[in-house]
Order: structure tokens, then sequence, then C-alpha cells
């Protein structure tokens, strides 16, 4: 068979129409914001395949990619992001590693593709079933916690193998949550309260410290991009059930908090000069100094993606001690060593210019919606960047892209008719 014919007849069975996808997009696209934190590293392979099927219809001539300025602008950084990684990578080194992160990013290519499939259903019909799937991912995180200490685990990751990455997932459904109990009422608003305070607890079982302030931090935001609302509906009722809940939560793990806490406490007392590598503040005090002198030592070309070696003879010159890790444990400081300032502006670009772009359309419900998810989602990534993972990480990666096309949908495709504020 002559090749062409072959590739047509495949593109042509993805010529799904339309219709169908906006039947399936109500189902699949609030399991897909819900799902991570519960089945872990399946979620990237679902959320890839959703990626590859909207690039396939894109083909197949069964959909015309978008012609949402926002929704462009944003995915050309996203594809620059892939292009980054691959210019600064192999102009330093071709190794084994080098071209496996380069091939990691490559995900980030298809956002354009994805929100043009996203964006075949309306706003208006995702957001319910929004509310109820990150309301019941929360429970369902919750007992993938439990599971996790019934095992004896001292720091719970589920299925993501990974405290810190399972911590994020957890707190954007704390988040999500709140979002949800802000513009909802009745049974809705008080199940999404207490599915809330089962994230948060999922959070803080986790051990992830660095993400612990956001329990705060997120429902002071939430509350102020909702405040009309909230004045006109919050009754006592529903104050008391989130005031108890928060009490259960922090009664039910306050041996989790203790024992961070006192952990904590103790590595600031004894941090000197001489670097204990063995403790995690010392650790991360190693990284960060070692990674900020390599950033130093080329501000513009960056010394490409395999820094692990670097990285020791690094800490090796200023320490004397042998140690590394796979990264740096600060998102700024680990894009700085491997592609210097032009990485670092290009992280601070991909977390700004969807924020922006969704700010300016908060005036419509839809749109209020997207901009406070979105606000969720780069608080999240943002604070576990500080001394974790941001991105580099096949669930953080695909769960972000998948994450912004999503709230960024809302916003741009929210009807101007709708406006409320």
């Amino acid at each position: 068979m002559n090749p062409g014919v072959a590739v047509g007849h495949v593109l042509r069975f993805w010529r799904i129409p339309d219709r169908v996808i906006d039947r399936i997009n109500p189902v699949c696209l609030p399991f897909t914001i819900a799902g991570p934190a519960t089945f872990g590293s399946a979620m990237s392979f679902w959320i890839i395949g959703t990626m590859g099927l909207c690039l396939a219809r894109t083909l197949s001539g069964a959909m015309t990619l978008t012609t949402r300025p926002q929704a462009r602008l944003v995915a050309l950084v996203f594809a620059s992001w892939f292009v980054l990684h691959a210019f600064f990578g192999l102009a330093h080194s071709g190794s084994e590693e080098t071209l496996r992160e380069i091939g990691e990013t490559l995900p980030f290519i298809g956002m354009l593709p994805l929100y043009t499939g996203l964006a075949l259903t309306r706003p208006e019909r995702l957001m319910l079933p929004t509310g109820l799937a990150v309301s019941a991912g929360a429970f369902s995180a919750f007992a993938v916690a439990v599971f996790d200490l019934l095992r004896g685990l001292p720091r719970v990751e589920g299925l993501i193998g990974n405290p810190g990455p399972f911590a994020a997932m957890s707190l954007l459904l704390f988040g999500y949550c709140l979002v949800t109990a802000a513009r909802s009422g009745g049974r809705l608003r008080l199940i999404a309260i207490v599915a809330a305070a089962a994230a948060g607890a999922s959070v803080i079982l986790s051990g992830t410290r660095v993400l612990w302030p956001c329990l705060l931090l997120l429902p002071a935001i939430i509350a102020m991009i909702y405040a009309a609302e909230l004045r006109r509906s919050v009754g006592l009722r529903q104050l008391a059930i989130a005031g108890v809940a928060a009490v259960a939560v922090v009664l039910a793990t306050f041996p989790v908090i203790e024992q961070r806490a006192n952990i904590l406490v103790t590595e600031i007392q004894t941090l000197d000069d001489d670097l204990d590598l063995t403790r995690s503040l010392d650790q991360h005090v190693a990284l960060w100094t070692a990674g900020i002198s390599l950033i130093r030592a080329a501000p513009f070309t960056g010394h490409g993606l395999d820094t692990a070696p670097m990285m020791q003879a690094e800490i090796q010159e200023l320490y004397g001690k042998e140690f590394a890790l796979s990264h740096f444990h600060n998102a700024f400081v680990d894009i700085g060593v491997k592609t210097g300032v032009t990485g670092i502006a290009l992280l601070v670009l991909m977390v700004v210019l969807p924020l922006t772009f969704t700010a300016q359309r908060r005036k419509t419900e839809a749109g209020r919606y997207g901009f406070a998810m979105m606000t969720v989602l780069m608080v999240t990534y943002l604070s576990s960047g500080i001394s974790g993972l941001m991105l580099g990480h096949d669930i953080m990666d695909s769960v972000f892209i998948f994450s912004v096309a999503y709230w960024g949908m809302f916003a741009f495709e929210a009807d101007a008719g709708t406006a409320d504020g």
C-alpha cells in the first residue's frame, strides 16, 4: 500500500465528530483535573494520550486550531520551553541524559491542539462536573494517604511514589475545592468544604512543609476573588462546618505537624558553615549555594541539561564533601544552571502570562472561575518549586500543561454576555 494512502486511512480514523467530543468532555476533562493525586503517573499517559488525540484530529482535518490570541501566545511560550531545552542541551552535550531531558519536554509543544480540543465544550457546562470531580478526587487522595499510613510509610506519597508531587497534587485539589465552595451553594458547598479539609490533611500527611503555608494562603486569596459572592451567601452554619473541619484536620494530623516542625527547628538551630549533608536543610543550602555559583559562572550560556556531575563537583569544591541529587531543589536555580537567565525569564513568563490573561477576563462568571483556578495552580507550583519540584517530573509537567489549557479555556472562551461584575 502506498504510504500516503496508509497515513490517510489512519488519519480518517480520528475524524471523530465534534459533537461526540463535546459529549465526552464533561466526563473526561473533570476526571483529568481531579485524578493525578489518586492515580499518579498513570495520569501522565492519560494526558499525553489526550494531546495525541487532539493532534491526530488536527492533522486529519477534523479540528481547526483555535484562533484565540491568548491561547496561541500561551501555547507559543510553552512550546518555547521545549526549544529552550533542546537548544541549550544539545549546545553543551549529546549525552543520554541530555536527550532524555529534551524528550521529557516534548509534550510542551502540544498545548495548542490540546486547548482546541478542550474548547469544543462551552466552559459553563464544565463547572458543575468539575466541582463534583475535584471533591471526589480530594476524598480519594485522602483515602490513598490513609492507605500509605497503614502501610507504615513515614510520609505519604500515593501512586506517584514521591511525597512532594503527591502533596502538590493534593494541594491543587484543596484549592479547587475551595473555589468550588466559594462559587457554589447548598449541598455542593458543604461537600466541597469537607473535601477541601480531606485534601489539606493529605498535604500535611505528606510531610512537605514548604506547601503547608499555602493551606492558609489559598483560602485568603480565594476569599478575595469571591468576596462579593461570599458576603451574599455564606451563613453561620457553613462557617461553623468549615471551622470544625479545619480543627479536625489539625487535631488528626498534629503528630506529623509536630514531628516535621521539630526537625526543621533543630536543623535551623544547628545550621552553620560546616554543613551536615545528612540533614534536609543543610542539603538545600548546599544545593542552592552551588547552583547560584554555577549560574554566576555562566549566566547567559548555562551549563546544559546534564547537571548532576557539575553539581557534585561544585559542592565538593565549596564544602569538601561528596553530595549530589537529580536537581537543585529550586525551580529557578535549576533552570538557571541549565539554561542561564533565558530559562529563568521563560519560566517566569509561563507563570505570569496565563495569570494575566485569565485575570483580564475575570468579570464573567466562567472567567473569574478560570482565574481563581489558575491562581491556585500557579501558587501551588511556585510554592512547590521553592525547595522541590515545579517542572521536570512526568506528573508535574503533564498536569501543568493540561491545567493551564483547561483553566485558560474557562477565561478565554467565556461568553462576554454573562458578565456579572
